[in-house]
C-alpha cells in the first residue's frame, strides 16, 4: 500500500528539500558563506598553440613601431581597409537561378547603410580619384593595406627599386589625410 505513485512523489520532493536545506546550511557555515569559484581550464583561454603559430601581427602596427608610418597614417590605412571591405563585402560568386525565385544579392538584407559608412565610402572614393589625378598607383596600396603584403614583397611584385613601396605608401596615406582636411573640395568638378 505504501508503494503508490503519490508516495514516490512525496519521497522525491522530501529528498530534494532536505538536500537543498543541507546545501544551504553547509554554505552558511560558521566562517561565513562559502563561495565556489570555478576557474576556467588553463588551455581554454586564447588560441591553441597551432593557431598561435599561424597568427601574424598586423603589419601596420609594426610599421608604426619601426617609425615607417605615423599614428595618423596608420589610422588612415585602417580607414582605407575598412572602406575597401565595406565596398567589396557583397561582391562574390553567386549561383544564378533561372526560375521565378527572387535571389537576395544585397550585402545585408533589410538594413541600410549608416551615415558613417556612407561618409567613409565617399572619402575613399575621393581619395582614389586624387590618387589617379596625382598619378599614384592604388594597386600597391591595396597589396600592403588590404592583402597585408610586406614592403619588400610589394617592391618585388611591382618591379620597383628597394624602398619604393615605403615612400609610395607614405605619400598615399598623406594624400588620404589631406583629403580629409580639404573635405574632397577643389578636385576640378567645376569649382
Amino acid at each position: 500500500m505504501g508503494n503508490t505513485p503519490s508516495s514516490f512523489r512525496r519521497a522525491r520532493i522530501t529528498r530534494r528539500r532536505k538536500r537543498a536545506e543541507k546545501l544551504l546550511k553547509d554554505s552558511l557555515g560558521s566562517d561565513g558563506p562559502r563561495v565556489r569559484v570555478v576557474m576556467p581550464a588553463q588551455g581554454a583561454v586564447g588560441p591553441t598553440q597551432q593557431t598561435a603559430r599561424k597568427l601574424k601581427p598586423d603589419p601596420l602596427g609594426s610599421y608604426q613601431e619601426k617609425g615607417t608610418l605615423s599614428s595618423k597614417q596608420v589610422w588612415a590605412a585602417h580607414a582605407i581597409r575598412k572602406a575597401y571591405r565595406l565596398i567589396t563585402e557583397g561582391a562574390g560568386v553567386r549561383i544564378t537561378q533561372f526560375t521565378d525565385v527572387m535571389v537576395q544579392n544585397s550585402r545585408r538584407p533589410g538594413l541600410s547603410e549608416s551615415e558613417g559608412e556612407i561618409l567613409l565610402k565617399d572619402r575613399y572614393s575621393d581619395w582614389v580619384d586624387r590618387m589617379t589625378a596625382e598619378r599614384l598607383m592604388v594597386g600597391p596600396i591595396f597589396d600592403m593595406i588590404v592583402e597585408e603584403a610586406s614592403l619588400a614583397a610589394t617592391d618585388r611584385k611591382w618591379h620597383r627599386r628597394k624602398g619604393w613601396a615605403r615612400s609610395h605608401l607614405q605619400q598615399s596615406l598623406d594624400l588620404y589625410l589631406q583629403e580629409g582636411r580639404t573635405g574632397g573640395q577643389g578636385k576640378g568638378d567645376g569649382q
